[in-house]
């Protein structure tokens, strides 16, 4: 298959922004005809040949990688050998570009105008007064109809709650606010937000949303699910010019962090085609993957149209469904009750609480076989091992009805996988997408609240993936967790939480596993290993540049920086001066 010429579409519903682009225009179709990177330390992710010494690049694509005398013997045998740019990069590490297996691109530059109410590990907001001070700064500095605040931590407030309707009236009563959940899949609204929302005690909330009310049956402001993503579209609503500064941080980040294929995992029609059209003008740097929303796939399909010069910087990928929530939300669903937490709104219910399905079992069958009969790959949300299980079921029965289509479904997060469902995975052709940053950001309370210690040291089961073959990829669902390719790296090589406790330490991988799940792991999971994922003779010239080698023990993961990033032959990253235009 063709680079980025497969079509398909995905969704994970957290609210769409409209996107609009710098008018900065990224030199992408201007690689020099010919480059050598010589005396470095290349890490190749290809089996034959692991590593090398050099490269030799024709415009986008590598043509040869080998010892620094074959190369030199190359470029003196080429009829333009006074015209190779040669790099020498004294002994720095190269790596294949990091392909972004899921977040949502490039909605991390949102904090430029939203709110950071992050918790600790990433932010300082520990308790309900430091909130409001945040969002009253927010108010007082800001011209938007809406405040919009991201990343509050229920568990992490000292009063050990999700903040009421009425702390965030106090706030503002002039003004809508709503704040997004760090888990990204519940959100409190004030009650002008609510008003606006047309959200009254007496609404029926969405199929697979809820509007929690207390035991006065009055509204807390706290939204779930589907009804926290429709408060969220109409929050993340900014002006031209804020949208093309979202875009332009999130392209910053997305690049010093050596990701060279991002990706937007909620793209709505609108977005899908903005984007598409911001390629066409040469103004974002990276490769794209959108998955958009599976609501508007068939109009996808219809109306968007990649052209073949696009085709290697574009692509359609797979259908998203969202079979569950999330465990930090207590909306993912799971075979065994949650450790409850009584004081949380959301988990106080019950000793057997477990979650539920969004889709019924039923309707998730017909769904993955309705793809499956189109030959659209799937993309599917889904973290607890009771929703796993469904998942795995109707996969089964779609890949019976289907047997010849080779479908490589992903299964997204996939945070509780058992040992029977890896191997039910094998047996079907799926592999597994883990957000295993869980195990830093959020191990502790795993451990401690949400599933106890045995459940929780089992969560995104790395190590127990590679032995059943499944090549599972690594994520950072940004803008759920900062966009830091080496917190990923180190939370696979680890294990360890934000206290500094081992979490799992049977699931650790090496490095070079862990090298290879956001490299050539990933590519493959979206049909792109023919031109991406390694670096050898024919793909496309996609690497990082590091000042270390993370395959070093004695070097910490966490001290290692990116240097340099390329996109097809071309610097988009340079640590000295940043962004390379």
């Amino acid at each position: 298959m063709k680079f980025f010429k497969s079509f398909a579409a995905g969704a994970v519903i957290t609210g769409s922004l409209a996107l609009f682009i710098s008018h900065t225009k990224f030199a992408f179709n201007s690689p020099p005809a010919l480059q050598a990177f010589i005396n470095a330390n290349v890490l190749t992710m290809n089996s034959d040949r692991p590593q090398a010494e050099a490269i030799l690049i024709e415009r986008h694509k590598i043509i040869s990688v080998g010892s620094n005398t074959d190369i030199t013997k190359l470029v003196r045998s080429h009829k333009d050998r006074y015209k190779v740019r040669v790099h020498d990069l004294s002994g720095k590490t190269v790596v294949p570009g990091f392909v972004d297996a899921h977040s949502h691109f490039p909605k991390s530059g949102v904090y430029e105008f939203a709110a950071n109410l992050n918790a600790p590990p990433i932010g300082e907001v520990s308790n309900i007064d430091m909130l409001q001070t945040v969002l009253r700064n927010k108010v007082a500095n800001s011209d938007e109809e809406w405040v919009l605040g991201i990343g509050y931590d229920d568990l992490v407030m000292r009063e050990n709650r999700h903040p009421f309707k009425e702390e965030l009236d106090a706030v503002t009563t002039q003004k809508p606010i709503f704040i997004l959940h760090v888990s990204g899949h519940i959100g409190v609204a004030n009650s002008i937000a609510l008003n606006r929302l047309g959200i009254s005690a007496e609404s029926k909330p969405p199929i697979g949303g809820e509007y929690v009310k207390n035991e006065k049956g009055q509204l807390t402001g706290l939204l779930v699910e589907k009804a926290a993503f429709e408060a969220l579209k109409q929050a993340a609503k900014y002006t031209k010019s804020q949208q093309s500064e979202i875009l332009r941080a999130a392209i910053v980040e997305y690049a010093s962090q050596g990701v060279t294929t991002v990706q937007n995992g909620a793209t709505d029609l609108s977005v899908a085609k903005l984007l598409l059209h911001k390629h066409r003008t040469n103004k974002i740097p990276q490769r794209l993957i959108i998955w958009p929303l599976s609501d508007d796939f068939e109009n996808i399909s219809k109306q968007l149209t990649v052209s073949d010069e696009l085709s290697n910087r574009f692509k359609v990928g797979a259908a998203k469904i969202i079979a569950d929530g999330s465990i930090q939300a207590y909306t993912a669903y799971l075979t065994e009750p949650y450790l409850v937490n009584s004081n949380s709104q959301i988990g106080a219910r019950g000793r057997a609480y477990r979650g539920s399905p969004l889709i019924p079992q039923g309707e998730l069958l017909k769904l993955i076989d309705w793809y499956f009969s189109k030959n659209q790959q799937v993309a599917i949300h889904s973290n607890g091992d009771g929703s796993i299980d469904d998942v795995l079921r109707a996969i089964e029965y779609a890949v019976k009805r289907n047997p010849d289509y080779e479908h490589r479904t992903i299964l997204v997060h996939a945070q509780m996988a058992r040992d029977d469902q890896l191997k039910k995975m094998k047996e079907l052709g799926v592999s597994p997408s883990f957000f295993s940053a869980h195990t830093f950001y959020w191990g502790d309370r795993h451990r401690d609240v949400f599933l106890g210690t045995r459940r929780a040291a089992r969560i995104s089961p790395m190590l127990s993936a590679i032995r059943y073959d499944l090549a599972p990829s690594i994520q950072m669902n940004s803008p759920v967790v900062p966009i830091n390719t080496m917190r990923l790296l180190n939370s696979v090589v680890s294990r360890k939480t934000s206290d500094g406790r081992l979490l799992g330490g049977r699931e650790r991988v090496s490095r070079i596993e862990a090298l290879k799940a956001i490299t050539i792991n990933a590519a493959k999971q979206n049909f792109l290993d023919e031109e991406l994922g390694s670096i050898e003779a024919g793909k496309l010239a996609d690497f990082v540049v590091l000042d270390k080698d993370p395959t070093q023990k004695n070097h910490e993961l966490m001290s290692i920086e990116v240097e340099q990033t390329y996109v097809g032959g071309v610097q988009i990253f340079r640590s000295e001066h940043g962004l390379a235009h």
